[in-house]
């Protein structure tokens, strides 16, 4: 498997020769067949082209490519090769103002602008072609992204346990609650006439107009809830406040 950033395979660029397929001789199977003026075309232009330019203009793949290559026994002329890598590089790099950070230098607005135009006309997001392209670094880079903002929820929580000063603005509750465990306190209170407290988020209170379920005071406490006895007066005045 590869994870180089070039696709297996260019589909939306059209060939300017294209190979034809035919069945193979032992399997049936369809496959590229390179014979008489493509062959010559083919042997001329693969010592001083790219790979890339290569599926481009026959419209076949990398490995298709590769195999051609070995079974004519050609070799690339490296000075060529690294000279076009470098300059398309080169040329990369100018366009997304990469070498402008090197230097400390933020990107200009009018290439944030250009780049977040040429997204919006072409549908491009930055995320989905990863998905698509890459999708190892692509589940990474959402891994990183959760354990980063897992560590600042934590740190905003303890910020907030020891009185310290906020660095942002998330929404925090002062009491965490769970979402299993809020929805479960939900459907206790809808279906089976608990109460809550008004003093715990994390308390659930019953009574004598109370339908006990064993099995939803279990997951209840199984989800950090705690379920006790409550007052008649805490009920009455929960339910006047609703």
């Amino acid at each position: 498997m590869s994870f180089s950033r070039t696709p297996n395979k260019f589909t939306d660029v059209k060939p300017k020769y294209t190979i034809p397929m035919k069945p193979h001789p032992k399997t049936g199977n369809p496959h590229y067949v390179l014979e008489g003026d493509l062959k010559e075309t083919f042997v001329r232009l693969y010592p001083k082209t790219t790979n890339p330019e290569m599926m481009k203009l026959f419209g076949i793949s990398h490995t298709t490519v590769a195999r051609f290559a070995r079974r004519l026994g050609l070799e690339k002329n490296m000075k060529v090769i690294r000279r076009k890598q470098i300059k398309a590089a080169k040329k990369t790099c100018e366009a997304n103002g990469y070498y402008a950070s090197l230097r400390g230098k933020a990107p200009s607005q009018a290439c944030r602008d250009a780049y977040k135009r040429k997204c919006k006309e072409e549908n491009y997001h930055p995320l989905k072609s990863l998905k698509s392209t890459n999708p190892r670094r692509y589940k990474k880079l959402l891994r990183q992204r959760s354990e980063k903002r897992n560590d600042l929820v934590r740190r905003e929580r303890l910020r907030m346990e020891y009185g310290m000063p906020r660095l942002t603005h998330m929404k925090l509750r002062e009491q965490p609650i769970s979402r299993r465990a809020y929805q479960q306190k939900y459907l206790m209170i809808k279906e089976h006439n608990y109460f809550a407290d008004p003093d715990d988020i994390l308390c659930v209170c019953y009574d004598s107009q109370t339908t006990r379920s064993l099995r939803m005071e279990d997951t209840a406490r199984r989800h950090g809830l705690m379920v006790v006895e409550g007052d008649e007066d805490t009920e009455t005045e929960n339910k006047e406040n609703i």
